[in-house]
């Protein structure tokens, strides 16, 4: 799609998109310490993905590790919506994908340290991210299509 859009909007574009990837990475990394410094804290061991145990200590590292996989769960359709809209909106994709980003960490900051009530918040954040990158997606390929 990028052979599509304008030469002045490649680079731009581009350069937006490289700083998003950046701060994906990010926020996958932030949800990946989150998850191993829970895992030190309940003591729960490799390789158990979820606990099963009933305590509060479980539950904590569960909202750790459901924090995480929500967030690698959503991230490849983001960055696809978010690509797709650069070849036509370059600014408005990457402020709308810096958004989704700080979501994610409000989410996973949420969602770690005060369980499922604590994830509100990022997940309102991240949606003021990821809808308008959906419409904007939409609009995107109307304009190529049109083009």
């Amino acid at each position: 799609m990028l052979l599509l859009c304008p030469p002045a909007l490649r680079c731009a574009g581009r350069h937006r998109t490289e700083a998003h990837r950046t701060r994906c990475h990010a926020s996958r990394l932030a949800g990946a310490i989150k998850v191993v410094t829970a895992r030190k804290k309940y003591d729960i061991k490799y390789p158990t993905l979820y606990s099963t145990g009933t305590t509060k200590n479980d539950e904590m590292y569960n909202c750790a590790q459901r924090a995480h996989q929500n967030t690698l769960e959503g991230l490849p359709v983001v960055n696809l919506m978010m690509l797709s809209s650069a070849t036509v909106y370059p600014r408005a994709a990457a402020l709308f994908g810096f958004t989704w980003v700080v979501g994610r960490f409000l989410y996973i900051r949420g969602y770690t340290e005060g369980g499922p009530e604590g994830r509100r918040i990022g997940g309102i954040v991240s949606h003021l991210g990821d809808f308008p990158l959906l419409i904007t997606t939409f609009c995107a390929a109307w304009h190529l299509l049109r083009a």
